[in-house]
């Protein structure tokens, strides 16, 4: 059997997290800080580590910062304060797979094991990111997405947070919102209906949650990003979805995040997800959330025109769009969606 390791200083939370791991088909091992879980993790074959964040000795995120430089470095799982979203971010920027909000329940300890465990990827941010400035978050945002736990959020409140995202990374008009509705638009013509589509709606309006976790530097900045740049960008759908996923009313929307950036051919991120094994959802965001893109003027370049964005869908059908997807927004008629442009003054020939 497989084992895992619990790096955790109180001895009651170390002996349940044990108890559930056993139950998972683990052999347990535990310690009480970060200095005796590298000592363990040098000597043993460990397969997950589950960790707390404030302890003696050794901290959470300092024995991440020593899990990365193992030649074998296992999966982490870190536990943080309930509505601790800024160490949330940090630790998954500095390798964490997932992150569990105290108190801990047992169906989300053993749906964050399976996840992790089962993960047809691996979850390797360089570790140049594990230094990079993370004070530049917006407090009021934070404090928004830390409110998304509360089991009666508001629409309003999801609103206002996808306008202060979307101002933080200078996007034009409401972009968010246009490809939420464009998402509905498209989802109906592929035979999305009831929850699911509500769903899709809800995915596409927040599926740059994530960026909360990118700097302002990288967002705001009007030329080509550098390489390492382009690294800390491709963490946000993994940051968006974890964080997504630990909302009871958003959690069906987390897979959605997690894929919008894969590419019907493969070569997208953070999965190189193909054809169907990319979500559904993420297809039809991918085609809406492109249009609106090709749509609207940008610092480094003006719009395309209606036809030169339908023609560029038409060429990238089977690369980096479902070919399906395409036909069914192709199917669309030309009003029901340019009136999104129209009405907010963006009107294209």
């Amino acid at each position: 059997m497989p084992s895992a390791l619990v790096v955790e200083d109180e001895p009651a939370v170390r002996e349940l997290f044990s108890r559930w791991l056993e139950g998972l088909g683990f052999v347990a091992r535990e310690t009480k800080d970060g200095a005796e879980a590298l000592v363990v993790l040098k000597n043993e074959d460990i397969a997950l580590v589950i960790t707390d964040i404030g302890m003696p000795v050794m901290d959470g995120l300092t024995l991440l910062r020593h899990v990365r430089a193992l030649e074998a470095a296992p999966p982490v799982i870190v536990v943080t304060g309930a509505n601790d979203v800024r160490t949330a971010v940090q630790a998954m920027k500095l390798g964490a797979r997932d992150y569990l909000p105290k108190p801990v329940k047992r169906a989300a300890f053993e749906a964050a094991v399976d996840l992790v465990i089962t993960s047809k990827y691996a979850w390797n941010p360089p570790p140049e990111l594990a230094e990079s400035e993370h004070s530049a978050m917006d407090p009021d945002v934070e404090q928004m997405v830390a409110r998304l736990a509360s089991p009666d959020i508001s629409d309003s409140l999801l609103d206002a947070l996808v306008m202060a995202l979307d101002a933080r990374a200078h996007e034009a008009g409401s972009h968010s919102r246009r490809v939420s509705q464009l998402a509905l638009l498209l989802g109906r013509a592929c035979g999305i209906t009831g929850d699911h589509l509500t769903n899709l709606g809800r995915g596409a309006l927040l599926h740059d949650l994530g960026k909360i976790g990118i700097s302002d530097a990288i967002l705001r900045k009007a030329g080509p990003l550098t390489e390492m740049e382009w690294a800390e960008m491709r963490l946000h759908p993994e940051i968006g979805a974890r964080i997504l996923s630990k909302v009871q009313r958003l959690k069906p929307v987390a897979t959605m995040v997690l894929h919008h950036h894969e590419r019907f051919d493969g070569t997208g991120y953070p999965g190189r997800l193909a054809g169907a094994d990319v979500p559904l959802a993420s297809r039809i965001f991918a085609v809406v959330d492109t249009i609106d893109a090709m749509l609207i003027d940008r610092p480094y370049r003006k719009a395309k025109t209606k036809q030169d964005a339908l023609n560029e869908l038409q060429r990238c059908a089977g690369q980096q769009f479902d070919p399906e997807v395409v036909e069914a927004f192709l199917g669309i008629p030309e009003r029901e969606w340019m009136f999104l442009y129209e009405s907010a003054g963006m009107a294209h020939s």
